[in-house]
């Protein structure tokens, strides 16, 4: 087993999709972050995501310490002046007895190349590492 958090394997480090970039950030997010982290979800959740209390939610997480945001962007040409938007997140809270993964999505223009199952375990294995 590669590594475990409340017996659950988090197995082989999955390789990121060709095209993306990913990182895992500790929250606060820059305020250009959450707006694009919290664009992608809004897009993706629809509805009332934003009055439901689930987008305040995120918001509040993603501006105090404690969450970790697992992002994917499209690799960015080199020549790029601007970063490009987050199309894929996954956060996680960890207090060492009791985790929370949410805020799963991913845009539907970039569904199926693994991009959730990717950040999914980027989280888990960074939560590990850092309870260990």
């Amino acid at each position: 087993m590669s590594g475990a958090i409340a017996g659950v394997a988090c197995g082989p480090a999955l390789t990121v999709p060709d095209g993306y970039d990913v990182e895992v950030l500790a929250s606060p997010l820059s305020a250009a972050l959450r707006e694009s982290v919290y664009r992608c979800m809004d897009d993706v959740y629809a509805g009332d995501f934003a009055t439901n209390g689930f987008g305040e939610d995120q918001l509040l997480r993603m501006a105090e310490a404690g969450a970790l945001y697992a992002v994917a962007r499209p690799a960015a040409p080199s020549d790029s002046e601007h970063e490009p938007g987050v199309v894929a997140c996954a956060m996680a809270v960890w207090d060492g007895d009791v985790g929370l993964i949410g805020g799963v999505c991913t845009r539907e223009e970039h569904r199926r190349h693994g991009l959730s199952r990717t950040l999914v375990s980027q989280l888990l294995r960074r939560v590990d590492s850092e309870d260990n």
